[in-house]
């Protein structure tokens, strides 16, 4: 079972997840605590993408709309 985002994975992470699965569970739920605590040592990565890239999209369009009668018109609706 691969997780839905296996794009840009390397062969490593491929390597490393068929080893996994030759472990018993209990090496399972040491290997997550291990992970776990690799992360929470490891400064957070970089978000991608931010909500804030889309600040200001669509300004043109709102500018010929006028707010108060389209909220009328969406609490009519």
């Amino acid at each position: 079972m691969l997780t839905s985002n296996t794009a840009g994975r390397s062969t490593a992470y491929y390597e490393a997840l068929r080893a996994i699965r030759e472990l018993n569970p209990e090496d399972w739920l040491d290997m997550l605590v291990d992970i776990t605590n690799m992360l929470r040592s490891t400064p957070l990565l970089q978000p991608r993408h931010s909500v804030m890239e889309l600040e200001g999209l669509g300004a043109e369009l709102w500018k010929q709309i006028d707010v108060d009668e389209y909220i009328e018109m969406e609490r009519a609706s």
